[in-house]
C-alpha cells in the first residue's frame, strides 16, 4: 500500500511539473506577440499601437486614439494571420483595439505617448538573469527534442524574463488575481477588475 502511495505521489508530481511547464510555454507564446509586434504589424502601426494581453483567445491592443482604433479594426484579419504565421503555438481567435484615452479631452500631442513603457533592446541586453530564472528556462527547454527549437525557446524565455523584470521596475504591476502584468493603478488588471464586478 505504501509503495502504491509513493507511486501515485510520484505520478502527481510529474503531472504537476508537466502542467507547470506547459503553462510557462503558453505564457512565453503570449509574450512573443510583444517581442514580434513590429514584425507583425509593421513599424508605422507599432508606433501607435501596442499589445497588452492575450486572454481567452483574444489579443488586446491599446491604440493612441479612438480614430486609430477604428482604423486598425479593418486590419484585424491581417493581424490575426500574421500572429498565427509567426507564433503558431499561440491560440488567438480575435483582436480588439481599444483607445489609450477614454475621452477626447484626454488627447495629448503626438510626441507624448500614453502607451505603457516598453524596454528597448539595449536595456534588455544589459539585464542579467538570476539563477532561479535560468533554472526555470533550462527545465522548460529540455522538454524539446530538437536543438534548434530548444535554442529558440531559450532565447525567447530569456527575453520574457528580462522584459517582465524591466516592466516591474518601470511602473507595471502584477495582477493579484491572474498574475499577468498591467500598467496602471490598483491591484488587478482591467479584465480581472471587470470580472470581479468593478465599475
Amino acid at each position: 500500500m505504501r509503495e502504491m502511495e509513493r507511486s501515485l505521489s510520484l505520478v502527481r508530481e510529474v503531472v504537476e511539473d508537466l502542467i507547470q511547464r506547459h503553462e510557462v510555454r503558453e505564457k512565453v507564446a503570449e509574450n512573443m506577440v510583444g517581442f514580434l509586434w513590429e514584425e507583425i504589424v509593421g513599424p508605422a502601426v507599432a508606433r501607435i499601437a501596442r499589445p497588452t494581453q492575450v486572454r481567452d483567445g483574444i489579443l488586446y491592443v491599446k491604440v493612441k486614439s479612438p480614430q486609430w482604433a477604428q482604423e486598425l479594426s479593418y486590419m484585424k484579419v491581417q493581424v490575426l494571420e500574421n500572429v498565427r504565421e509567426r507564433i503558431p503555438t499561440l491560440h488567438v481567435e480575435d483582436v480588439r483595439f481599444t483607445p489609450a484615452w477614454t475621452s477626447p479631452e484626454e488627447f495629448v500631442e503626438e510626441e507624448v505617448s500614453p502607451l505603457p513603457p516598453w524596454p528597448k533592446e539595449e536595456e534588455l541586453e544589459a539585464m542579467v538573469l538570476n539563477p532561479s530564472e535560468r533554472y526555470t528556462i533550462e527545465a522548460v527547454v529540455q522538454t524539446l527534442s530538437e536543438p534548434e527549437m530548444r535554442e529558440r525557446l531559450r532565447r525567447t524565455m530569456e527575453r520574457e524574463f528580462k522584459s517582465r523584470r524591466w516592466r516591474l521596475l518601470h511602473g507595471w504591476q502584477e495582477c493579484t488575481r491572474c498574475g499577468s502584468l498591467f500598467f496602471g493603478a490598483g491591484e488587478r488588471c482591467d479584465f480581472c477588475h471587470m470580472e470581479a464586478g468593478g465599475p
